[in-house]
């Protein structure tokens, strides 16, 4: 009898140790503990997969388990990455993310952040990232309300810029009719504005509707040189200067002469104008005025 009570305190023992191992602890604490070095950059540094540079999953983590123990490190949805640079936006996590680690392991950890300040560069994968503190208030209730909703795009990535950067709530607008009135009616809520008026669907783009529904489409085409190993990247902007796609996300890109051609069609984007923009690292722009419909004239180069 006495075996088998020892036997069984034994495993209970044994069952809270293990529990203990793997219990989960917050990236910052593991860090001031010094249990865990991490490295957070751009998506492209780490694995050489390119993803957007604004939104989705477009942070990388390299986390180093320091310690002999299993750890659980968690990286809070609405917590901040700060940029190791002023001129790079910090970053505002969209998406919890829990990471378990076996004694001394490294894992390499993609993330989902958006940008939190509009008119800074996006993330590059030569600047540094260290975790930040926690927004709070509106802006950490909109970063739960897109974990909840997965709403990892473009879209809620105006809606984070009209808390964070006064963005007109008009902005945020997409293909997705019910997203986009989810998140304005939290903007408005939040922010004290009023709702924009709503556009039928049946009149958007009515002037491609007028024309007897023609596609229209207009391409531009970039010359350029990297001096040395940067990123590249390309964005397509509206004329309230709002990002509307990334045509290439930040691309690490070799030293040499390059040329681009850029088309758009309005079967994917509305009539209108359009800016396209093209950044060598965080230096050099090259920027095309555009406009897409039946009086599509040819780009400019500023």
């Amino acid at each position: 009898m006495k075996s088998v009570i020892y036997l069984w305190v034994l495993l209970l023992v044994m069952a809270t140790q293990a529990a203990r191992a793997v219990q989960t602890i917050s990236l910052n604490t593991a860090l001031q503990k010094k249990m865990i070095k991490v490295d957070i950059r751009g998506l492209g540094s780490i694995d050489g997969v390119n993803s957007s540079s604004h939104y989705g999953k477009c942070m990388g983590m390299k986390i180093t388990n320091l310690t002999g123990n299993v750890l659980k490190v968690n990286l809070e949805t609405g917590r901040f990455l700060t940029a190791d640079s002023s001129e790079v936006q910090n970053m505002l996590v969209t998406q919890n993310s829990i990471t378990e680690l076996q004694p001394h392991q490294s894992r390499n950890v993609k993330l989902y952040a958006m940008c939190s300040e509009k008119h800074d560069d996006a993330p590059d994968p030569n600047i540094t990232f260290k975790p930040g503190p926690m927004s709070t208030g509106n802006l950490f209730h909109l970063a739960k309300l897109i974990e909840e909703k997965k709403y990892q795009n473009s879209m809620a990535q105006n809606a984070v810029w009209a808390l964070t950067d006064n963005l007109d709530i008009a902005s945020v607008s997409g293909d997705d009719p019910l997203q986009q009135k989810f998140l304005r009616e939290f903007l408005s809520t939040a922010t004290g504005k009023p709702l924009p008026p709503e556009v039928p669907q049946k009149n958007r783009n009515s002037m491609a509707t007028r024309e007897t529904r023609e596609i229209y489409s207009i391409s531009c085409w970039f010359e350029y040189e990297v001096l040395k190993s940067n990123t590249v990247s390309i964005i397509l902007y509206n004329s309230n200067g709002d990002i509307v796609k990334e045509l290439m996300p930040a691309t690490q890109t070799k030293s040499g002469s390059y040329s681009k051609t850029c088309t758009l069609s309005s079967a994917e984007f509305p009539i209108g104008e359009y800016e396209i923009k093209l950044q060598i690292g965080r230096s050099s722009t090259l920027s095309r005025k555009i406009y897409l419909g039946p009086r599509a004239n040819v780009p400019q180069e500023e």
